[in-house]
């Protein structure tokens, strides 16, 4: 039956691209013609909602209201109200309406759930993003186990869970029911098609993207290092960084709702929410070739004459120049510090570098206080008016450990003062980490950080501290809790 499930899936992407929509279809007919396979979601609800129950309500799909909000799936409580949300996931970016106004949808009475399913590679990604909306939204948490969260004062909780733990729960109550369990297996076929980036067949406008991208990275004006091929809805395409001096990150792909609404096939450059960008290529390029979506600007890349791969590489080579005209003259101090700053631009960075982007950080979660900015070489990294020192440590996933060493002396006005005692000098320690790991790992995003701010007088006398020692002594924050978190222990007795 494996041939068959290939066929059902591979058939499925060419008439219907939309692999969320058609994953929530399938979803959305086993649980309600299987009822038993209930059993393994409310399994997984449970991991991380343990209050959390399915009802007997069906299953609805795309359940509009009147403030905009969409959810893929829901189901009502026995009472009525709307008491779980789920959203699918395989390429497709957050949406706005994620997560926050689907929260703020659940009822503030009783236990309710938002539940999003994306492939495992994915989840690790998606959930610092979740969580930095909530932060933005000024939404107050706790993070449970298994990527979940609690927003406080409510029972209202925020989850993800990967596609296979999810199908392989519900098949274990329907191990009696062959044609359920069929289904499910014809399900998972699908599932891991879309999670192989749709079984390998071609996209329209893979191979074109795929040559033109060689073609700018050969002449230097492209440049995709550290950044992802994608697959949505809309095409094949993939992010990079256009122009040899301004270096623009954009969105190169294959756009076909774009292409229906212009009446051409072309390729289709997004160049995010820069206005300066905006204008300089509203009028420089014909104006039928720019597309508008709110504030992002769509770029249509149009070839003369020659229709393959080299002309639509010139023509976006032109888009490319446009872009380096907005820079300083070349040798300028802003072409020195772009070219310093690629150092940073890496999702997962070296030790010096990482570091070096951990104190800048932490130097704008702090900026406006009382706390400033000490030389390099001084003890410690800030100094508050009261003459408080906080030194930062950082660590990754691959080194899970900081160091914990005690100075031995340290320097100020050229001076080499010596401690009259043993242990530390710093008296407060932030130690950042990053828990990412693999492609999913962007240790460029502030949100995607842990702090663990402590007291110097509280550290162990050991050379190194582990993250679960840490996680004895203090409760870690994100970047926006960091700063109340310093001035909290810097006030302690």
């Amino acid at each position: 039956m494996a041939e068959a499930h290939n066929l059902l899936a591979h058939l499925s992407w060419r008439f219907h691209p939309r692999m969320e929509e058609l994953a929530v279809a399938a979803l959305t007919y086993i649980l309600n013609r299987h009822p038993e396979s209930r059993g393994g979601m409310e399994e997984v609800l449970k991991a991380a909602v343990p209050d959390a129950s399915l009802s007997d309500q069906p299953f609805e799909t795309e359940a509009s209201d009147l403030d905009g909000t969409r959810p893929d799936m829901l189901q009502k409580g026995d009472d009525g109200s709307e008491r779980l949300f789920i959203e699918a996931k395989f390429y497709a970016s957050l949406t706005p309406n994620q997560p926050v106004p689907y929260l703020k949808r659940l009822p503030d009475d009783g236990v309710s759930a938002l539940m999003f399913l994306a492939p495992s590679g994915r989840v690790q990604e998606l959930w610092p993003k979740l969580l930095s909306r909530l932060d933005a939204n000024d939404m107050t948490y706790s993070e449970g186990e298994s990527f979940s969260a609690t927003i406080h004062g409510t029972g209202k909780h925020l989850l993800i869970v990967d596609w296979t733990t999810l199908l392989d729960r519900m098949k274990e109550p329907l191990q009696e029911h062959e044609a359920g369990l069929a289904e499910i297996r014809q399900f998972g076929g699908l599932v891991q098609f879309a999670k192989d980036g749709n079984g390998g067949c071609v996209l329209p406008g893979e191979k074109l993207v795929r040559r033109v991208t060689d073609i700018g990275k050969a002449a230097g004006w492209l440049n995709t290092r550290g950044l992802n091929v994608t697959r949505q809805w809309h095409g094949f395409g993939r992010y990079a960084y256009l122009g040899r001096r301004y270096r623009l990150e954009v969105w190169l792909g294959d756009h076909s709702g774009l292409s229906k609404e212009s009446g051409f096939r072309h390729l289709w450059v997004r160049c995010g929410q820069n206005q300066r960008v905006a204008s300089a290529l509203k009028d420089r390029m014909n104006p039928h070739h720019i597309r508008q979506e709110g504030k992002v600007t769509w770029v249509a890349v149009v070839p003369e004459g020659d229709q393959g791969a080299c002309g639509y590489a010139a023509a976006l080579e032109r888009t490319a120049g446009i872009l380096d005209g907005l820079t300083e003259p070349w040798g300028s101090r802003a072409d020195v510090l772009a070219e310093i700053g690629q150092r940073y631009a890496e999702p997962v960075m070296g030790t010096v570098h990482r570091g070096e982007y951990v104190e800048a950080l932490v130097a704008l979660a702090l900026k406006g206080s009382d706390w400033n900015r000490k030389a390099p070489w001084e003890a410690w990294h800030f100094e508050n008016d009261a003459g408080v020192g906080l030194k930062l440590k950082h660590s990754a996933r691959s080194s899970p450990r900081s160091g914990n060493a005690p100075e031995k002396v340290f320097w100020r006005d050229n001076h080499e003062p010596r401690p009259e005692a043993d242990g530390h000098l710093t008296h407060i320690y932030v130690f950042a980490w990053h828990g990412g790991a693999g492609e999913s790992a962007d240790q460029r995003d502030p949100n995607s950080w842990q702090f663990y701010v402590v007291l110097a007088r509280d550290l162990p006398e050991r050379k190194t501290i582990s993250l679960k020692a840490l996680g004895d002594l203090t409760t870690p924050c994100r970047i926006k809790g960091l700063a109340d978190e310093i001035v909290a222990v810097s006030e302690t007795p």
